[in-house]
């Protein structure tokens, strides 16, 4: 049995490569308008042009790395608040709802740092040498007493 996906906008995670690159084609296959997503950015632009998911903001998010390494000579990588958001517009989805995406990033990215640091707490050990190596010749706040917690 086919499933009909015409007129469906559909999100593939991990699109780039493997599994999610098979899905992607399939749900394109069936008709529906497909948003590439992978950390690997390059090999989701490739799926997303293979099924013809890279359209006029992918294009012009391209464009704009190319511009910006043309005019500095600096080669500067779209972030996940850009990229996705080409993607998604492409696949269909509304302008409006892209106000919420580099919140989702945001806050996927908090969640991998909270994780980090449980496992291996280093943000305090950072902050705590750092403070150990710098010393703050600035005027002091009423009240402060140095080398307080």
């Amino acid at each position: 049995m086919t499933t009909d996906l015409t007129g469906k906008i559909v999100l593939v995670t991990g699109g780039g490569n493997g599994i999610g690159a098979a899905s992607s084609r399939a749900f394109a296959k069936a008709g529906a308008r497909v948003a590439v997503i992978d950390r690997d950015g390059d090999a989701a632009a490739k799926v997303a042009a293979e099924i013809g998911g890279a359209g006029q903001h992918v294009k012009a998010a391209r464009a704009a790395e190319a511009a910006i390494h043309e005019a500095t000579g600096k080669r500067l990588v779209l972030n996940i608040s850009g990229a996705i958001p080409a993607v998604l517009l492409d696949a269909g989805f509304p302008l409006a709802a892209m106000k919420g995406v580099p919140i989702l990033a945001r806050t996927a990215s908090l969640v991998a740092h909270l994780v980090e640091e449980q496992a291996r707490s280093i943000g305090f050990v950072i902050s705590e040498n750092g403070a150990k190596g710098i010393a703050y010749d600035g005027t002091a706040p009423a009240g402060f007493v140095a080398g307080g917690h």
